[in-house]
């Protein structure tokens, strides 16, 4: 299912920022299993998406102008695609985010440099820390740049 999702996203013709919301659509039909059942609901587009997405920022708006950041970005693309409501936080926090963003970011990988994605991140305060090395001495001391001989 979710080669036939990735063949609609891919027929749709998108160009400046719908094309990037596109790309990032792309990410989540690879990263997630879910998403590829959502995608392929018949009068879901990725226009359709970004008009939802407009119609958010409107409500957001300061003055001539809205933002917002890439994790409520895809919050309401999972919202207009009909993931439920309550889910979506969780999801997004539980390491959906995360990838989505690695996969994203591939697209800049230089080439030869090897793509390490992390399948299952964890929260920093789970990670061992290596104890901090003291460092190694130098051939000289502070005393080497004393002003006592010139005076």
């Amino acid at each position: 299912m979710k080669e036939q999702a990735m063949q609609k996203i891919e027929k749709e013709k998108c160009k400046g920022p719908v094309a990037e919301l596109q790309q990032m659509i792309m990410c989540w039909i690879a990263v997630d299993d879910k998403a590829a059942g959502l995608i392929m609901t018949e009068d879901k587009t990725i226009k359709g998406a970004y008009e939802f997405m407009r119609k958010e920022a409107e409500k957001i708006k300061s003055g001539m102008s809205a933002v917002i950041d890439p994790p409520k970005a895809m919050a309401i693309v999972m919202e207009y695609f009909g993931m439920d409501k309550n889910s979506i936080q969780r999801e997004l926090e539980g390491g959906l985010m995360y990838r989505i963003i690695m996969e994203y970011s591939t697209r800049w990988k230089p080439y030869g440099a090897p793509v390490e994605i992390t399948t299952n991140p964890q929260p920093v305060a789970d990670v061992p820390q290596e104890p901090a090395k003291e460092p190694e001495a130098k051939g000289f001391s502070l005393d080497d740049f004393s002003m006592e001989d010139m005076l």
